[in-house]
């Protein structure tokens, strides 16, 4: 399933960082396409992220690194048929 959700998404938004993390997917996305992106997770067939188990922000503040911004808001996706990913 991942491998799959990986192709869709980079194939449907190539402009994204899209990749696999301690075994979870993750979308860095800018603003101005997030409600695309969220759409696109929920309706894809093939994909089918219609939990929103959550959303929480991350303060970049003291992490090692550049960061674009301070702040960053998470969202937390599950696919409810398919409880993964």
């Amino acid at each position: 399933m991942k491998a799959l959700a990986l192709e869709t998404i980079r194939g449907r938004f190539p402009d994204t960082h899209c990749f696999e993390n301690l075994d979870s997917l993750v979308i860095n996305a800018v603003p101005d396409t997030l409600s695309e992106i969220l759409n696109f997770l929920k309706n894809d067939p093939a994909l089918g992220f219609d939990l929103l188990l959550d959303v929480t922000a991350v303060d970049y503040l003291l992490y090692p690194g550049n960061h674009s911004s301070r702040f960053g808001v998470v969202y937390i996706l599950r696919n409810w048929e398919k409880n993964g990913i």
